[in-house]
């Protein structure tokens, strides 16, 4: 009796253990469960995440793809063109070198010529200038240089208007082009209505008698002219520089030196020339 009593105790004890043990699972497993709860969203935020992010990434090289697959017909159309390129040039490139250089021509000569008179203009000017100076210096030959000025020009412009001035100008340009006729000469535009011309190989002599034939011309175009003080038509003023051996001068120095008798001609009553001679060391 005993023996029974304590057998039926130890079941009654297992099986207390065995509930708490059951009991211990059931906390552990909703513990776990809780934690996953908890975590799992986070989780599934996580992997459409990377979804979303695997997706763009996708879509991105789609368009890195169609990009590559633009650029690369681009290409192709551009070897293309340039294959037909070199093909017309090597057809007609004699053509095609006579066209460019006779453009090239053009535009330079155009960077070079006064738009108004069709002369050389003040660029073209100062290049020759230099350029016929160097070859004069190599020889130790005459040089001279001319400035000229239409009396009362802004009297004139003012009085008979934009129009009538500039025809004034042209006619000038005309007659100073065609008294200057050597292929060395260069008549210019120096600026408004004053001209430049540049005289290699030309004594003072040679330069006055150029220098009074311009101001003879120009007056017998007979340009009616009111408002001028020294006569009834347009008249210039005429400086003359010349230097007998250019070695010894500077350009600059007898361009100067042409502009100041230029003035001194203005000074003294104008329609006329006045010149002088650059000797060497003065």
């Amino acid at each position: 009796m005993i023996k029974e009593t304590f057998t039926s105790k130890q079941l009654i004890e297992t099986q207390k253990q065995l509930i708490d043990k059951l009991s211990q699972d059931v906390h552990d497993l909703e513990i776990a469960l809780m934690t996953a709860v908890e975590h799992g969203d986070s989780i599934e935020e996580e992997l459409l995440s990377t979804n979303d992010a695997l997706t763009r990434e996708a879509k991105e090289r789609k368009k890195a793809e169609k990009r590559l697959q633009d650029l690369i017909k681009a290409l192709t159309q551009q070897k293309d063109d340039l294959e037909m390129l070199v093909e017309t040039i090597t057809e007609h490139g004699d053509d095609l070198q006579y066209e460019w250089l006779e453009r090239i021509g053009v535009a330079e000569e155009e960077a070079m010529t006064d738009a108004l008179t069709s002369v050389s203009n003040r660029r073209h000017f100062d290049e020759y200038l230099t350029s016929e100076w160097k070859r004069a210096s190599r020889y130790r030959s005459c040089f001279s240089i001319i400035m000229i000025d239409i009396d009362y020009f802004k009297l004139f412009n003012d009085h008979y208007g934009h129009q009538a001035g500039d025809d004034c100008i042209k006619r000038v340009a005309k007659v100073g082009k065609k008294v200057c006729s050597r292929d060395s000469d260069l008549f210019a535009r120096y600026g408004g209505e004053e001209f430049a011309v540049v005289l290699p190989a030309t004594d003072y002599n040679g330069a006055m008698m150029l220098a009074s034939k311009i101001l003879k011309n120009v007056a017998e175009l007979s340009i009616s002219h009111e408002k001028s003080n020294v006569a009834d038509h347009i008249t210039v003023s005429v400086g003359v520089a010349s230097s007998q051996v250019a070695f010894d001068v500077d350009p600059t120095e007898l361009l100067k030196l042409a502009d100041d008798m230029l003035y001194k001609a203005k000074e003294l009553g104008r329609n006329q020339v006045v010149g002088q001679i650059r000797e060497k060391n003065e």
